[in-house]
């Protein structure tokens, strides 16, 4: 039997549930595929949504790496600054501070027959200077001196020793730029034999003559130097030693 006479043949109440079943059928598949098509867009939308996240999260993280960049450019701008102004005033104070140094020795001058010499048996008054100068451009302050005059064994290594010094009664002094002075060392307690005379000529014996300044610039930063020279076998020239001659 065909399914349209079957159809016919079916009673009222039956074909109400079948149509009702059919129509209940399409309407389920209805809200499936609409409730199918929403995931999608849901799915869609949460994809494009985590896209156009990630794609700020990338942004931000290229401003805030853009951002840390100009901040160590600044930093590495200002430190550079700060260096140069460091250099300048120090290369401005190395310009303008004082600078007090030994230019040369001030011997006694004696006669030892046609020679010219420093020392010269039976002479007491023999005193040694050195000329000084500051040749800086601003004042020297609180300049003070000590000196020496020793005999030393030719073979002994050369050790600057000075006398216990009372610092209260130590001169101080303020020497201008250009100005020039002569610190004066002290004198022999006795004459000097022929012995002494000979030791020299012959090295077994050497006369140094050395002395040490200190002094302040005008930007309060302290300064030393030192000097040596020692009497030549001839007694009638000197020579530099080979150490402490420094200044700062």
């Amino acid at each position: 039997m065909k399914i349209y006479q079957r159809w016919k043949q079916t009673a009222i109440h039956n074909k109400a549930l079948v149509l009702t079943g059919t129509i209940v059928a399409f309407g389920t598949l209805f809200y499936v595929g609409v409730a199918i098509f929403q995931y999608c867009l849901m799915e869609k939308s949460a994809n494009l949504a985590s896209k156009q996240t990630d794609r700020m999260i990338g942004e931000m993280e290229k401003q805030t790496q853009a951002m840390q960049n100009a901040a160590n450019t600044s930093k590495n701008a200002v430190k550079l600054a700060e260096r140069n102004i460091q250099t300048t005033q120090e290369q401005s104070r190395l310009d303008q501070r004082a600078w007090v140094g030994a230019t040369e020795m001030n011997p006694p001058s004696f006669k030892d027959g046609d020679i010219t010499v420093y020392i010269k048996e039976g002479e007491k008054n023999t005193s040694f200077g050195v000329n000084i100068v500051n040749s800086g451009k601003t004042p020297a302050r609180k300049v003070k001196n000590k000196q020496k005059i020793t005999a030393y064994p030719a073979n002994a290594k050369f050790i600057p020793f000075y006398p216990p010094i009372n610092e209260r009664e130590m001169s101080v002094s303020v020497i201008q730029p250009g100005m020039k002075s002569i610190l004066y060392f002290g004198l022999f307690d006795d004459p000097l034999t022929k012995e002494q005379i000979n030791s020299f000529r012959e090295g077994e014996n050497i006369l140094y003559i050395y002395g040490e300044i200190t002094y302040e610039d005008v930007f309060g930063k302290k300064h030393r130097t030192t000097f040596c020279s020692y009497l030549d076998k001839t007694l009638s020239k000197t020579f530099q030693c080979q150490t402490y001659n420094y200044t700062d």
